[in-house]
């Protein structure tokens, strides 16, 4: 349990009396706004010279420190009886002893977050406290695998091949575990089409995103590689960013925007999770609301630009111990090593920097090699047929015969573009979605419904 206590000066319940009616249209449109700030945003950074992956200029507020409590052994959270262990373990050192806390945002991924949502349906006093809210990291994850499942046939499966990430980027996974390669490899496919465009048009051309792609309308490959930057590879290297430097707004956009795409891929509790999150965030109360914005992303050693969710920071505090004590832990072998894990964390970038050892945490590696980028930037011209000489023009000249960026088996690929794939599950369609997920909430987190 890692923990954080901000005193406000309001007493109450946690939400405002916003009516959902206006909420439940926000999952509905077509996001052109988000799209186009992060293609206007990432381009300009290109086109001035600097690296896109490089981490933001962002400084988390504060004094910097991690704080282990007394762990709870022996527990997950797959069952009921497991989350209800965690969150009556901390009901007890928090809410009726110690600080005796009024509100606890719990943060947690999916399937413990759904857990709690029905724990609380079931005992809405015992559990009166509880402000659930969801992992950015396991969120983040999972739309990594969403956006690959809707793109892998129409192009990253094609992008896979060519940088050979065959054995860790698959077409269809679920495993966390995985999620580093994800990361690296979406990044390395958005930083390489930017490349391609950049070398071939000048900055008036590509800074404006509707004109851009209308120009390369009648290029079936130029055509996939602009909408896979508008729709997918952009948005997500806009919220891994988000997430570093603790930018809510961003964030919560992507959640609204991934609603259909979950739907679309049948990610069906990620689905209901980005509907039923958004909706708690967006009726919390102001003093609540600020600390959420203010503390949503943790920094695990104080480092600018490099802050993660919640969640991250709990399984990485985790795993540490676990790598520490090796196989033999005990409740007081972990009390013994708790101290020693601070400790480390705070001497351990002075230690490494006594030893001449680089630490690239604190420079701008990203797990993205330039020779990477080089390598997939070729195959790309190469596929589109771009010689050098006035790449420009074979860029937007029709190009009428079939589909680029097949799978090495060579088999015609006969189903719908992805962007054409979401588009039945927008709109109306998404509206009465939202409205059936919040009829399902607990009558005591759900605000008003009329």
């Amino acid at each position: 349990v890692n923990r954080l206590h901000v005193p406000i000066t309001e007493e109450g319940d946690w939400r405002n009396e916003q009516t959902s009616e206006a909420f439940t249209t926000t999952f509905s449109g077509d996001f052109v706004d988000f799209k186009d700030s992060c293609w206007t945003h990432f381009f300009h950074i290109m086109l001035d010279g600097d690296n896109v992956l490089d981490h933001p200029d962002y400084e988390p507020g504060g004094a910097h420190g991690v704080i282990y409590d007394e762990p709870v052994l022996d527990v997950s959270t797959a069952a009921y009886p497991d989350v209800m262990k965690v969150l009556d373990a901390i009901q007890s050192q928090f809410v009726d002893n110690g600080p005796c806390l009024k509100s606890v945002f719990v943060v947690g991924d999916q399937q413990s977050y759904d857990r709690m949502l029905n724990l609380i349906e079931m005992y809405p006093i015992r559990y009166c406290w509880v402000i659930p809210m969801p992992g950015e990291f396991h969120f983040m994850g999972h739309t990594y695998f969403a956006m690959n499942r809707l793109w892998y046939d129409d192009l990253t499966g094609w992008a896979v091949h060519k940088t050979g990430f065959e054995k860790t980027v698959k077409a269809e996974t679920e495993d966390m575990s995985y999620f580093s390669h994800y990361d690296r490899f979406y990044s390395l496919l958005t930083v390489a089409i930017m490349v391609v465009f950049v070398s071939a048009f000048d900055v008036n051309t590509v800074s404006n995103p509707k004109a851009f792609m209308a120009l390369c309308a009648e290029n079936k490959g130029a055509m996939i590689l602009c909408r896979y930057l508008y729709d997918c590879g952009l948005p997500l290297l806009a919220t891994r960013m988000a997430i570093r430097s603790n930018s809510g707004t961003t964030i919560d956009e992507m959640w609204r925007y991934m609603g259909p795409i979950f739907r679309s891929m049948g990610k069906v509790h990620y689905a209901r999770l980005s509907v039923l999150s958004q909706h708690i965030t967006a009726h919390l109360k102001d003093p609540l609301r600020s600390v959420w914005d203010q503390y949503r992303t943790l920094s695990l050693r104080g480092n600018n630009g490099r802050n993660v969710g919640w969640d991250f920071g709990c399984e990485r505090f985790n795993l540490e111990c676990q790598e520490f004590l090796s196989k033999s832990i005990t409740k007081e072998r972990l009390l013994k090593a708790i101290p020693i894990l601070n400790g480390l964390r705070h001497v351990r970038n002075q230690t490494l920097n006594a030893f001449g050892v680089r630490n690239d945490e604190c420079s701008e590696y990203t797990g993205v090699l330039s020779s990477d980028i080089d390598v997939l930037v070729h195959a790309i011209r190469e596929e589109l047929g771009l010689t050098g000489v006035d790449d420009a023009a074979a860029l937007i000249s029709p190009r009428l015969r079939g589909r680029l960026f097949r799978q090495p088996d060579g088999e015609a690929c006969d189903r719908r573009y992805p962007w054409n794939i979401t588009r039945e599950f927008r709109g109306e369609n998404m509206t009465k979605y939202v409205i059936s997920q919040l009829r399902s909430m607990p009558e005591s987190v759900r605000a008003r419904w009329t």
